[in-house]
């Protein structure tokens, strides 16, 4: 399932996330592939989908939108998550069927 078909709730909250983590910029140019450095975000992604796997890695909205249009489906192992390192907070998706995510902020992480 594509993104754009995804609940309408999972897309207003992640654009809301990645609007309160800096991704102001990026988002105007949601579906062109655009030359800043999404170093300077701040934000890092981390994914399992089935056995592949990503560490903590740099992220813009583009690439934050493609991995989770990406993500496979299971009951265990399909999840993404986005983390902001300047204020520690965190967002997770977890893919169980083509329309059934759960969406999870763990609060151990905290703001500091």
């Amino acid at each position: 399932m594509p993104f754009s078909d995804a609940p309408v709730q999972i897309q207003l909250e992640v654009k809301k996330q990645m609007q309160r983590y800096g991704y102001e910029q990026s988002m105007a140019s949601t579906d062109q592939d655009h030359e800043q450095d999404s170093t300077e975000y701040g934000i890092v992604y981390f994914k399992q989908d089935g056995d592949v796997k990503v560490k903590e890695t740099p992220v813009d909205w583009p690439k934050a939108k493609a991995e989770i249009e990406s993500l496979g489906c299971g009951q265990t192992n399909h999840f993404v998550g986005f983390k902001n390192l300047k204020t520690s907070e965190c967002l997770q998706f977890l893919r169980f069927e083509p329309d059934l995510w759960y969406a999870d902020v763990p609060i151990e992480l905290g703001v500091k």
